[in-house]
């Protein structure tokens, strides 16, 4: 292995021509392969001595004096070693790489600038020379350094957006515009500075030529994604003519495509063409696309018809297609609770846990609900299972506790175990600070109650729930004007709340 070594040093050293320097410098290389930086030094000078203009020399003498960390002589010799190249890249960026590591901007801008000269289109120290230019502010400069990369290298597609986003941070969006037009006047098959432009037009609300910018790009590329995002322009912008004008030219040219066709529905839902939503949502479903978002909008739009029956329809005959896909059960459960069934939207949510017996939002879903239909054994066996799985799970621990308190034969003990548990995890939760309070109240602990549900309102003043939970905590500290005050704000907040307004009623005649 060491003869290779050596061979390989003598090859590299061809540019020496004193036979005694070669020896030094053999020297040299053996003493700096074994660490010994300052014998590798003596013997390195020792070869500089017989020849001087060796770059190869002057290089690794300032490689030694760098790994003994004397910058100064360091810095030194690989500068020498640099003019001694007769300018070489090789050495030029290995001095830029030395002198940056030890933060010497000026005599690296300097290096930088004289590489420059020599090499002007080297695209790696056009990249250096951006730094420099941020430092000193020279931010035209800058800017139109960005441009002759992106010249230098069209193919590359972060240039254009990396200067368009400098360009902007920098305030220079004058100068930017001017850059781009004249990239786009230079490389007129590329359509990204075309859209650049169109989005510095847009953050200036001059809308007719952001237009413009981006229906010269459709034309150069006959890319639809393009005119999609023209469309979803000019739809936004109310131009109704311009709307049909690109959607005309989309469907010529592309056809009927699912981005159009979901542009298209999108556009139908924002302007409530409720009936046109449900024919496109139709034809898509038809095409395929039996996606969350097709069909949470199925839902949306039926429902709004006050029809959603239509969506139930649907929903339950793509799910006797695939009994295995949980979206399906998922969305019917979900309609079921629009639909007030909440028996129904349980043996859903059943459902989609023999799919996905691990999942834990559903195992949720399931407690909750089968608890409000007074179905104790299954709220409580799904409970138990999720803090079986996970004694960590703060909803779980929460819910659990106030439903438990909640029951006509309560088990508050237990319920306020579980509380002071999920208090602990999450103890600046609205919610949580709301359960254990109304704990406290069940167990007739007012000033405590009063303690804890008063920060939960704090927190959330808009819940209806908690402030009345607060209203009757205060009448049962017999501050009737503070009850009194929380259910006007809960009748602020809710104009029909019935309890409240039945509150207010009896409070009023007292």
């Amino acid at each position: 292995m060491k003869i290779k070594i050596i061979l390989f040093l003598i090859l590299n050293f061809t540019l020496c021509q004193n036979g005694s320097a070669l020896e030094y410098y053999l020297e040299g290389e053996y003493e700096k392969l074994n660490n010994n930086f300052d014998l590798a030094l003596f013997n390195f000078y020792k070869a500089l001595k017989l020849d001087s203009n060796s770059v190869i020399i002057l290089n690794q003498i300032a490689n030694c004096h760098q790994m003994n960390q004397d910058t100064t002589n360091a810095r030194y010799f690989y500068t020498k070693a640099f003019y001694k190249s007769n300018y070489s890249l090789e050495n030029g960026l290995e001095i830029l790489d030395y002198l940056e590591s030890i933060a010497d901007n000026k005599n690296s801008r300097m290096v930088l600038d004289t590489l420059l000269k020599y090499y002007p289109l080297n695209i790696d120290l056009k990249y250096k020379s951006l730094r420099y230019l941020y430092l000193n502010k020279e931010y035209d400069e800058l800017i139109n350094e960005y441009k002759d990369i992106y010249l230098l290298d069209r193919d590359n597609k972060e240039i254009i957006p990396k200067l368009t986003d400098i360009g902007i941070a920098l305030n220079k969006k004058k100068y930017l515009e001017k850059t781009l037009l004249t990239i786009s006047s230079l490389d007129s098959v590329n359509i990204q500075p075309l859209l650049a432009l169109a989005g510095l037009k847009i953050g200036e609300e001059n809308y007719e030529d952001a237009i413009s910018y981006i229906d010269k790009a459709y034309k150069i590329s006959k890319e639809g994604s393009v005119l999609i995002d023209l469309i979803d322009l000019v739809y936004n912008l109310k131009m109704k003519n311009l709307v049909e004008k690109y959607l005309y030219i989309y469907e010529k040219n592309h056809g009927k495509s699912l981005s159009v066709q979901y542009l298209k529905l999108e556009f139908a839902i924002n302007d409530k063409q409720y009936f046109y939503a449900l024919k496109l949502i139709k034809e898509l479903i038809i095409s395929g696309e039996v996606g969350v978002d097709v069909l949470d909008k199925l839902i949306l739009v039926t429902n709004e018809l006050n029809d959603i029956d239509i969506a139930e329809k649907i929903l339950v005959n793509q799910y006797l297609k695939d009994t295995k896909n949980i979206v399906f059960p998922l969305l019917l459960g979900e309609i079921g609770i629009i639909k007030n069934d909440r028996n129904q939207a349980l043996e859903w949510y059943l459902k989609c846990l023999d799919i996905d017996k691990k999942n834990v939002n559903i195992k949720h879903i399931i407690a909750n609900l089968s608890e409000s239909l007074f179905k104790y054994e299954l709220s409580d066996s799904i409970f138990k299972n999720i803090l079986k799985n996970d004694s960590t799970d703060a909803s779980g621990l929460n819910n659990y506790a106030y439903s438990l308190c909640e029951r006509p034969n309560p088990d508050l003990k237990f319920a306020l175990e579980l509380s002071q548990k999920a208090i602990k995890l999450q103890p600046g939760n609205a919610a949580f600070l709301d359960t254990i309070g109304w704990i406290y109240y069940k167990l007739g602990n007012y000033n405590l109650a009063h303690k804890y549900i008063l920060q939960s309102a704090n927190l959330d003043n808009k819940s209806e729930i908690i402030l009345y939970h607060l209203a009757e905590v205060y009448l049962k500290l017999n501050n009737k004007s503070k009850a009194l005050n929380i259910f006007l704000e809960i009748l602020e907040l809710n104009p029909k709340n019935e309890i409240a307004l039945k509150k207010i009623k009896e409070l009023s005649y007292e």
